[in-house]
C-alpha cells in the first residue's frame, strides 16, 4: 500500500465495516499510523452504532451522517434504475412508500417492473422477502450462503452435505441474474448486507446451527489458521463456544453485536435475555466502555415496552460510567436516555434538565447531531412547564439544525411540537399537523403518524368540527394500537372521546384508557388524556366526573395541572361548556 501511494493519492474505502473482526480494526489501526503522512484517504461505510462510533474514535477520523434521500432524489433514482419508464403516479407510490431509503427504492422499482406482486410491498422486509422467494429452488442456496457470510466462494458451499454440486452452479447463476448476488474476487457477495440478512433470518435456528457447524469443520480439516476470527464466529454459530477459544471480551462484543440486531428487530424479549447472559461475561471483563454499551442497549429496549423505571435505572447507570470515563459525547446521550426516562415517567422538570444538561455539553464539544436530536425534546419539556418563548426557540433553531444536515427525521421530530396548537394558532398548527403527517408517512414513523393525527383532531374540536375530529381521533387509535399502543394509545382514545357524541362512545374510550393507563402504559399520555377526559365529561355533562381526571393527575408525585392557554386550560366547576357553547 506505501508503495502504491508513492505513485499518488489513494481513496482506501471498506464497507459493512459494522461486522469488522478484531484482526481488521487492528489493521486499520496500523494503517492509521503507519501512513498518517501518506496521501491516503480512508473511507469506511457503516450502519449506526457503539461499533462505528469506537472506530471514529480510535482512528481520529470524522463522522458523516448520511440522512434519508428527499422526495426529488428518491424519483430521480428510481428513474434511474427502472429499466422502463414507469407512470408519475407509480413512480411517487415508489417515493412515499420507500422513505428515502436507496435499497428500499430499488428494490419496490425492481418488484413493480417484475410483477412480482399485486401491489407495492410496504416494507423493505417484504420487497426482500419477495425477491428470495421469485428465485425458486434457488432461494435455498441464498439461505446456505448468508451463513458463510456476506462473500463466499463456491468450494464453501460445496462443502455442505445438503447441497448438490450439479445444481449448485445453475442456482448461481440464476441468483446472478435476480441481482440477489454479484462476482467479486474471484467468487459472490451479497449486494446487499440486507440481502444476506433476509436471507439468514429465514432459515430455522437448528438449520443455522448445522450449517454454521459444517462450515467450522470444512475449515478447520483444511487448516485455515490464518481465519481464526471466521472460524470462531461459525463455532459460536453452531452453538461451540468451548471450541471456538474466544476470550470473554470477544463473545461479549459478539453478543452485544446480537443484541443491537435484535432492538432493531423489535425482539425485546430474546434482546433482554441476550442481555442477561451479557451481563455475566461484562462482570468478568470489566471494561467501561462494555458497561456504558449494555446500560444504553437495555435503556433503550426498556423505553417503548412502558418500563420507566427500569429504563431510567439503566440510563442513569450508563451516565455514571460516561462519567466516570470523561468521554463527552457519552455522557450526553446517556443524557439524553434519562431524559427520555424522566419524561415516559411524566417527570417534566427531571427531562427537561436531563436534556439542556446533553444539549449544553453536545454543544461545547461540536456535537451537532446530538444537540439537533435533543434541543426539540428539550423545547417540548419547556412547553408544558410553560416556558413558552423557550419552547418556541427550541423548536424552530431545531427545524432549522434538521434541515440543513438533511435529517428528515430529526425534522419530524423537531416540528412534532403542539406549541402552535396550545398557543391558539389553529390555521399554523393545522398546516404543521397534516405536513407531518405526510412526512411521517413517508419516514414509516407510524406512531408520529397517529400522534399527528391525533393534534389534528384536537385543531377540528376546537373549531367545532366534530365528526371530522371523530374521524381522525380514531384513525389515529387505529394507528396507535397496531404499531405503538404504550406510546400514546391512551391519549388517542382521550381526543376521541372528546370528538364523540355518543355517551356510549365516549365512556368507553375513556375506560379503556383508563384501564391501559393502570397497566402501567407510558405515564406521560396522562399529560393529555386526563386533559381529554375533564373536557368529554363536562361537554357529556357529567360535573361530578370531570374532576376525576385533574385530580388523579395532581395526587401523582410530582404532577401538576397543565395551564398552558385558554384553548388547553383546564376546566372550573363554574364554567362547564356544554357543546356548542
Amino acid at each position: 500500500l506505501a508503495r502504491r501511494l508513492a505513485a499518488g493519492p489513494l481513496l482506501l474505502f471498506i464497507e459493512d465495516i459494522h461486522w469488522i473482526d478484531p484482526t481488521t480494526a487492528e489493521l486499520l489501526a496500523l494503517l492509521r499510523r503507519r501512513l498518517a503522512k501518506q496521501p491516503l484517504l480512508l473511507l469506511l461505510a457503516s450502519r449506526p452504532g457503539a461499533r462505528a462510533d469506537d472506530l471514529t474514535d480510535n482512528l481520529g477520523g470524522t463522522r458523516i451522517d448520511l440522512a434519508a434521500l428527499d422526495g426529488k432524489e428518491s424519483a430521480l433514482l428510481v428513474e434511474a434504475v427502472a429499466k422502463t419508464r414507469l407512470p408519475p403516479a407509480t413512480c411517487q407510490r415508489i417515493v412515499e412508500r420507500a422513505g428515502g431509503l436507496p435499497l428500499f427504492l430499488e428494490e419496490l422499482t425492481g418488484v413493480v417492473e417484475r410483477g412480482e406482486s399485486d401491489g407495492i410491498p410496504v416494507s423493505l422486509q417484504e420487497s426482500l422477502l419477495a425477491r428470495l422467494d421469485s428465485v425458486g429452488s434457488a432461494k435455498r442456496v441464498a439461505q446456505l450462503a448468508s451463513v458463510v457470510g456476506r462473500s463466499f466462494r463456491r468450494a464453501d458451499l460445496a462443502s455442505l452435505a445438503e447441497l448438490n454440486d450439479q445444481h449448485l452452479g445453475a442456482a448461481l447463476d440464476r441468483l446472478l441474474s435476480s441481482g440477489l448476488l454479484v462476482e467479486r474476487d474471484g467468487g459472490y457477495a451479497f449486494r446487499h448486507a440486507l440481502f444476506q440478512d433476509a436471507a439468514y433470518e429465514t432459515l430455522l435456528h437448528s438449520t443455522r446451527r448445522r450449517v454454521h457447524g459444517e462450515i467450522a469443520d470444512h475449515r478447520i480439516a483444511q487448516g485455515s489458521s490464518t481465519e481464526p476470527e471466521v472460524i470462531a464466529r461459525h463455532l459460536l454459530g453452531a452453538g461451540r463456544p468451548a471450541e471456538a477459544g474466544a476470550d470473554d471480551a470477544w463473545e461479549l462484543a459478539a453478543r452485544l453485536d446480537l443484541v443491537e440486531s435484535l432492538r432493531i428487530l423489535d425482539r425485546a424479549d430474546e434482546a433482554l435475555a441476550e442481555l442477561e447472559l451479557s451481563e455475566v461475561l461484562a462482570a468478568r471483563v470489566d471494561r467501561d466502555a462494555d458497561w456504558l454499551r449494555l446500560h444504553v442497549l437495555r435503556g433503550n429496549i426498556l423505553f417503548p415496552l412502558g418500563e420507566a423505571e427500569r429504563c431510567l435505572a439503566s440510563q442513569q447507570a450508563a451516565l455514571s460510567v460516561a462519567r466516570r470515563m470523561a468521554d463527552p459525547e457519552a455522557e450526553a446521550r446517556a443524557l439524553s436516555g434519562v431524559g427520555d426516562a424522566q419524561f415516559a415517567r411524566a417527570r417534566l422538570a427531571s427531562a427537561e434538565q436531563a436534556y439542556d444538561a446533553c444539549v449544553k455539553i453536545a454543544a461545547q464539544h461540536g456535537l451537532e447531531a446530538i444537540v439537533s436530536a435533543n434541543i426539540s425534546l428539550r423545547g417540548h419539556m419547556r412547553l408544558y412547564l410553560c416556558r413558552i418563548d423557550e419552547a418556541r426557540q427550541d423548536c424552530q433553531q431545531a427545524v432549522e439544525m434538521a434541515l440543513a444536515a438533511g435529517d428528515r427525521r430529526a425534522e419530524l421530530t423537531a416540528r412534532g411540537s403542539c406549541l402552535l396548537l396550545e398557543a391558539g394558532e389553529l390555521s399554523a398548527a393545522n398546516r404543521l399537523f397534516v405536513d407531518s403527517v405526510q412526512l411521517a408517512e413517508e419516514l414509516e414513523a407510524h406512531r408520529f403518524v397517529a400522534l399527528n393525527l391525533m393534534f389534528q383532531a384536537k385543531v377540528a374540536l376546537y373549531w367545532g368540527a366534530g365528526a371530522e375530529a371523530l374521524t381522525l381521533g380514531q384513525r389515529a387509535v387505529a394507528i396507535a394500537r397496531e404499531t405503538a399502543p404504550r406510546f400514546c394509545l391512551p391519549m388517542t382514545l382521550g381526543v376521541v372521546a372528546r370528538a364523540a357524541d355518543d355517551p356510549q362512545v365516549c365512556r368507553a374510550a375513556l375506560a379503556e384508557a383508563e384501564t391501559l393507563m393502570a397497566a402501567g402504559y407510558l405515564a406521560y399520555n396522562s399529560l393529555w388524556l386526563y386533559r381529554d377526559a375533564a373536557l368529554a365529561a363536562a361537554e357529556q355533562g357529567w360535573p361530578d366526573e370531570s374532576w376525576r381526571g385533574p385530580r388523579r393527575w395532581a395526587s401523582r408525585p410530582g404532577g401538576a395541572i397543565l395551564t398552558i392557554s385558554p384553548a388547553g386550560r383546564w376546566l372550573r366547576r363554574d364554567r362547564l361548556p356544554r357543546r356548542g357553547g
